[in-house]
Order: structure tokens, then sequence, then C-alpha cells
């Protein structure tokens, strides 16, 4: 009913008590005003002088969430503007929640308000160092953006201790009050530092009483038994067969082998082994409940927080090599052209017959080196590569976008300490891989499609990539023109997969093309899991779900369940009533740790440079504002310099053509412009590096007025 008078409003701006009970069909004043209470209550509504209810957003209130910078001050968005907030004005709100502002002026251009009211309290817990000072324990809290004193009762805890706390009442409009809730440990001992923003993001190692309960009446082991009912169900044995695994050097969680045959007919039989999971993870069980709410597992560096514990997700579901697992083989027969003609799934037995590295495979791959123990595979790993190159160009035609962004990877000590930071190698092997995931993904949708009785039926958990937002491109599109590629911006006609991909590799051809693809990713939607049928636009596929690993996301999970439902008709599950929340918790959970993960690898970066203070390096500007400009190291470090900082005279920020100039030399300096730095700060807490300009390699001297033309 609540969705009725919202949807009212919506047609009719304001409408009284006795209006909303007689349009909406409730005829019962009594609970018409009590439904109008409940939605005063979310802020969904207000009352005019009038005494009419109308939509909250359309008078001089707005409602959203509010961000809020390490300035102290923040913004609220409500849909469609921001309303800035100033800091005396946020009335105990903190980064991320749900707020109501007054807004001052409803026709000034910038918007300004201040909160009346906090909806929904986004982070309830939070972590910081025990400061002890004038007879009272005080927390600094490790977010930057919390700019509120807190307290909490007397604990013996001493300085530099790291807790994490339950925030509590206001006890004035600059101190909270708070629980201490953990003790981590103090902040010089090792791993605390990391163990501090896992727990800030609510990611925990430990697993419940329960689950490790339930974990203790799993074997280690296949058994007998187990074998029996995979093959009476109409499973295979494929222990015999050249089926192996390639991951990275250190991969304990293996949940994805590969195998390959010639048929009579000419064509491949590829077949994508994944961990059956799910005989071991069943609906309604501890394990179920605590894999679905986690969602994720997530790497930071040195380290990992698994999705299941690690008895399963390092042991009997792993598909270590020389050892009996089992599986869901996912085969597919494709022809000379790329096509699959074939697709089936069924469960197996399997004994991986050898755990393969990316780095030697792609020895085989890209140098024609055979390393010792892989000359039995070394014409399958030549046929599976030649069968990828002939999805990638499938693909490629239909028009799948590869960014290929560069990554790093931080390596750390026993300790957690950061020794160096390098670049990852996405050579033959990882792409292979990839493009049978890929490709089993969408061969899977299909495939559970089929099982649909009609349009509204959730026959499993999608993987939906809408198409970019059509504002963010047209901004991109004038960005370029300011950088001079107008002609690039022109190519541009539709928001379809081809012309993207036509855009990113006419980018490639630029100066500016590390900083152009990145701007080009953000413009691209977020990935979701959901159960509607939306596509992948990146992918170019109109059906696309993930099953390749379970052991690692909840959304594969589920649908191994559900194949296995449809494969088995006489097997019942009981998670398609709660399908869609599962979905919204795979999707939220995933962007939680991508924020935690993201975090950690700032926090170890700026600690590993904080021993190379003085340290001179080549760059390339990424970055400008009017503070500063972000410059990128060849490892993909990122470091500010403020604009104050720059050698020879003062420096003018010019937002429409992304440059600083000089007003007494015509001095510039451009995106991509190369250039060498000094690392002069870096600050583990804050996680920030501050660079500054050594000598300028690439850009001329140049008049303002010649560089305008």
């Amino acid at each position: 009913m609540k969705e009725t008078i919202i949807d009212l409003l919506h047609d009719v701006h304001a409408l009284t008590e006795k209006e909303i009970d007689e349009l909406a069909g409730i005829n019962d004043i009594e609970k018409t005003r009590e439904i109008l209470n409940e939605l005063l209550g979310e802020l969904e509504l207000s009352i005019t002088k009038k005494n009419k209810y109308t939509l909250f957003n359309t008078i001089k209130y707005a409602k959203g969430p509010i961000t809020i910078t390490k300035g102290g001050y923040g913004f609220v968005n409500n849909g469609y503007e921001d309303i800035y907030v100033p800091r005396k004005a946020m009335n105990g709100a903190i980064n991320g929640d749900i707020v109501a502002v007054e807004i001052k002026d409803r026709k000034a251009l910038k918007k300004e308000g201040k909160v009346v009211a906090i909806k929904n309290r986004i982070e309830k817990y939070k972590v910081g160092e025990i400061v002890n000072k004038k007879n009272k324990t005080h927390v600094i809290l490790d977010d930057p953006k919390f700019k509120y004193d807190v307290i909490i009762e007397e604990q013996n805890l001493v300085d530099g201790m790291k807790v994490s706390v339950e925030l509590g009442t206001m006890i004035n409009e600059n101190t909270y009050s708070a629980k201490v809730k953990n003790v981590l440990g103090h902040k010089d001992d090792p791993h605390v530092d990391l163990l501090s923003i896992t727990t800030e993001y609510g990611i925990y190692k430990e697993f419940p009483e329960k689950v490790i309960n339930e974990v203790k009446e799993i074997l280690s082991y296949v058994t007998e038994e187990e074998k029996e009912n995979v093959l009476k169900l109409g499973g295979k044995d494929l222990r015999e067969e050249r089926i192996f695994t390639i991951d990275g050097d250190d991969t304990k969680d293996i949940d994805d082998a590969i195998s390959v045959k010639s048929l009579p007919n000419g064509n491949y039989e590829v077949g994508v082994h994944i961990a059956n999971v799910s005989h071991y993870v069943k609906p309604n069980s501890e394990l179920f409940k605590e894999a679905t709410k986690r969602g994720t597992s997530v790497y930071i560096p040195g380290s990992s927080v698994p999705m299941l514990p690690r008895e399963l997700s390092n042991g009997i579901c792993s598909l270590n090599p020389n050892v009996e697992r089992l599986a869901l083989s996912f085969v597919m027969e494709i022809d000379k052209g790329g096509n699959v003609v074939n697709f089936n799934v069924h469960e197996s037995i399997i004994k991986s017959k050898l755990k393969m590295t990316y780095k030697k495979v792609n020895q085989v791959l890209e140098e024609g080196i055979v390393p010792e123990g892989y000359e039995d595979f070394k014409n399958d790993l030549l046929k599976l590569q030649k069968i990828a190159h002939l999805l990638r160009a499938k693909r490629e035609h239909r028009g799948c976008i590869d960014f290929d962004m560069k990554e790093n990877k931080i390596n750390v000590d026993e300790n957690g300490y950061p020794v160096s930071i390098t670049l990852r190698y996405r050579g033959e092997a990882e792409k292979l891989i990839e493009d049978f995931m890929v490709e089993t993904g969408a061969q899977s949708s299909l495939f559970l499609d089929k099982f649909a009785i009609n349009d509204s039926e959730n026959t499993h958990v999608y993987r939906n990539h809408d198409q970019p937002n059509e504002d963010k491109i047209n901004k991109f599109i004038s960005y370029l023109g300011t950088l001079g590629h107008k002609k690039l911006a022109a190519c541009v006609k539709e928001l379809k997969p081809k012309e993207i991909q036509m855009l990113l590799n006419n980018l490639k051809k630029t100066k500016e093309f590390p900083v152009l693809e990145r701007e080009l990713l953000k413009c691209m939607a977020k990935a979701v899991y959901a159960t509607n049928k939306g596509g992948h636009f990146a992918l170019g596929y109109d059906s696309y779900c993930q099953t390749t690993s379970p052991i690692r996301r909840s959304g594969d999970l589920l649908n191994h369940i559900l194949i296995k439902e449809n494969i088995y008709a006489n097997q019942k599950v009981t998670i398609k009533h709660e399908l869609a929340n599962l979905a919204n918790i795979a999707s939220e959970t995933e962007r939680n740790a991508a924020e935690c993960e993201k975090e950690a690898c700032k926090m170890k970066t700026a600690e590993y440079m904080m021993d190379h203070i003085g340290d001179e390096y080549d760059g390339i500007i990424t970055g400008m504002t009017r503070y500063g400009m972000f410059v990128e190291l060849p490892n993909l470090v990122e470091g500010l310099i403020k604009i104050d900082s720059l050698p020879g005279e003062n420096f003018e920020f010019d937002p429409r053509k992304f440059i600083y100039f000089g007003r007494t030399t015509g001095k510039v300096y451009r995106l991509g412009d190369k250039i060498k730095i000094k690392v002069v700060n870096a600050d583990k807490n804050l996680r920030t590096i501050n660079f500054e300009v050594v000598e300028d390699t690439q850009n001329k001297v140049r008049k303002i007025g010649k560089f305008d033309r």
C-alpha cells in the first residue's frame, strides 16, 4: 500500500489525508493515517503548511546518501543534483548515511542545505586508535572523513591499540559516544593494519561455530559412496582423462580445470571442469547461509578472506593435482569457426594430472619452451590456444570491449610488509583461461534459460552489465574534443559495444591513452547479479551468467545448485523464492570487497613508498585538478604533485583544456606528458603519496596563444 500512495503522489503533487484514503482505495482513515506516519518516519513524505502530504523531494527538503570529504563538508545527492552541506550543518551525519537536508534556497544555482534527519546509518562500526588524554579514552578513527571526536568508557587500553567500535549517541555537536566491540592489537603489530581495514568493511576471517561444526562432518576425501551416487545419477568418471589446471603460482583455492580433445568430425571438445561445491554446501545449511552472507572471497596483499572455510576452499573443493575430486563438467563442442555447436553439463569425478602455472604455460605458448613436466601437455595447450583465438575473434566481431587495464601486484613479506610492487603480466595463458571461462558462462546462461516456464520465472542468477550512461559518454566525448581529438570524438554514433570498442582501439594511437582508457572505463556501468535477464554490454551477450568460481563467488554457487536441480528433475531445492535477495547480496558484497581491496592496496602502496622518499622516477601525468596533478609510475603507483610545488613560476589550471600553464614563460603541463619526479612524502595511515617535479623531459616551452590555436 505504501507503493500505491507514493505512485499516487508522483502523479498528484499534494493530497490531504482524506484524499489519499479515497484515491488509494483504502477507505479506512485510521489505517491510512498509520501508513502515512510510517512514510513520514521513513522520509518518503512531508507535510505542507496546508496539511497536505507530498513526496519528500518536492518541497524545500531533499533526501539521499551523504558523501563527506576529507575537508569535513559534504554533498547529498537526491538522484539528480548535489546539495552542498557545510561542516557545521552535518548534525551528526557520517559518510554514507541516508539523510534529509533542508535546502536554503531552491532557486539558487548551487544549492546549500543542512542535515535535519538521518534515515539510515550505513556505517555502524568503525576502527580507530586508542589515545588517552585528560582522563578520557578517545578513539581516533582511521576514516579521514569522520570529523567527530569519539569517547569510550574506560577500558584500560594503552595508547596505540587498534579497536573496532560501535557508534552510540552524540554527546555534543562534536563528540560521539561509542562501545568497543573488538580489540585488534597494537598498531605496530604485524598484520594489524590490514586487519583494521577488513574489520572496517565488516569482513572477518573467523567463521561462526555452527559453520565450523558442519565442516567437521565433511571428509577430506571423496568416498566410494559419493562416487557411486555420481555415476547412478548419470555423471561421468573422468579420472583417466588428461585434465589439468592453470593458475597463479600462489593459488591455493583452485576451482577450475580444463581438457581438450579432437573429434572425428573435425570439431573440438573442450571440457571446463568446475569444483562441485554445491555437493558440500547445500541450501539452508549453515555453510550455505554463511557463504551467501559473505558473497565473495576477498584478496588483499599477502592474504585473503575466503568465502568458504579453508578445509573446503583449499581442501576437498580445490581441484588439487593427483587427488580425486567431485566436479561439474561443462562440455562444449566447438567447430573450426569458433562456434559452440553443442553444450552439455553433467556431474563428474576427476583427477587433475598437473597443476600448471600461468608463467610456465606462457613459456610454452609464447616462447616455444616446454618446462619439465609439461611435455605430455604441449599439444593440448597449443590446441586450446588455437580454439581460444577462435572464440576471441568471435567476441571481437560482436564488439566485445576489452579494456586490458594494467594491474600491479604488491608483494609482502611474512609480516605483511611490502617489499616490491610489480606489474601483473597478462599473457596468452591468462587470456586463454579467461576466454574459456567467459564462453562457459555464456553457454551456461543459455542452458539455464531453456528451463524457464515463463518470462517471470527465476531460472538463475544472471551477470548483467548495462550500456554506458549516455550523459557520461557525452561528457567523455566533449573531454576528447578539449584534448584536440575531435575526429576521434565524432566516430561514436551509437551506444553499442562495437562502437565503444572501435573508439577504444582508436584511442590507443594517442599519447594520453592510459588516461583516456581509464576515463572511458569510468563511463561504463557496473556489472551486477540479478534474476532478470539484462544482457552483458561489454561482452556483447544477451544472456550471461557466471558458473566457474563457486569457491569464491556465491552467484556461481547458486547457479550450480540450480543447474543440478534442472538436470536432475527429482532433486528439489528451496532457493528460488529467495534468489532475488541473494543476488542483491552478491552484488553488495562484491562492491564492499572491491572497496576493501582498493583501500588495502592504497595503504600498502603508501607504506612501500615511505621507504623510497627522495627516490626519482619517470612518470606520466594521469589526472589534473585545481590543487594538483596526479602522476603514475611504470609500476602503476600514483602520487600527487601539488600545483604550488611546480618549479620555476606560478602555474594556473585551465579546466577547459586540462592543462597547467605558466603566465610568465607560457610553459604547459598536459595529460599524458612524461615527467621525472621525486618522492617527497608518503603516509600509510592517510594512504597518500606526494611527488615533486625534478625534470620536465617531455614538454617544451610554448606561448599560451599558440597552444590555444
